[in-house]
């Protein structure tokens, strides 16, 4: 049920999704491109924060420039506010990203914005995920944004985003192209929410057949 006043209306099939999202704690939305699955991600996260006091969304963008477009998008449909972990704007006006030691220590320290936003490429640090999982704030909900982009979950950035599955009760992956070029792009994203409980190897035996060329 709706709890919260939308700064924008979402469409029909957007509500559905809404309602789907917060009456699952894990999921993936796969709506094409271009359909809104990030207003439906913000409108989930405002209903559960409002319904069930989560502190805050955790949004990992599978692609590093879409943190302009969530900070965009968040600014327009939600009356919540948002930050880009280690973004600086100087006194000129340009905008400068801190190092992995300054995101780290700001993921640590309390972050006021409900919203935070991370690229995935900053997964590839142990330094920030152990940022994450010691940090006074509370990633209750964590998104990842384009989640067909972590296929590899033996290398260390994925190693390190399937962590994450570990901390917050909410998990989400947004994608409109689930799998790219084989079944087994599919295991990282179902790993991450908490849907897929078997190895690489066992998954990979499953949901594919090997030829042998003579």
């Amino acid at each position: 049920t709706q709890s919260i006043n939308y700064k924008t209306t979402p469409f029909s099939y957007q509500n559905d999704g809404i309602k789907w999202l917060i009456n699952h704690t894990n999921g993936l939305l796969l709506d094409q491109p271009g359909l809104g699955k990030t207003l439906q991600i913000i409108y989930a996260a405002e209903e559960l924060k409002k319904q069930r006091g989560i502190h805050h969304c955790l949004i990992i963008c599978g692609i590093n420039t879409l943190k302009v477009n969530w900070e965009k998008e968040i600014a327009k449909h939600s009356m919540l506010d948002c930050r880009v972990v280690g973004k600086t704007i100087k006194k000129s006006g340009s905008i400068s990203y801190g190092s992995i030691s300054d995101r780290a220590k700001e993921l640590k320290e309390n972050i006021n914005e409900f919203f935070i936003i991370l690229n995935i490429e900053s997964l590839r640090y142990k330094e920030i995920v152990d940022a994450i999982s010691k940090s006074k704030n509370l990633f209750d909900m964590v998104v990842f944004d384009e989640c067909h982009k972590a296929k590899n979950p033996t290398s260390t950035q994925g190693k390190n985003l399937l962590k994450l599955a570990k901390i917050g009760t909410y998990h989400y992956g947004l994608t409109g192209t689930l799998l790219v070029n084989s079944p087994l792009d599919a295991y990282v994203p179902l790993k991450f929410i908490c849907n897929e409980h078997c190895s690489y190897s066992s998954f990979k035996s499953m949901y594919t057949v090997t030829e042998q060329v003579f």
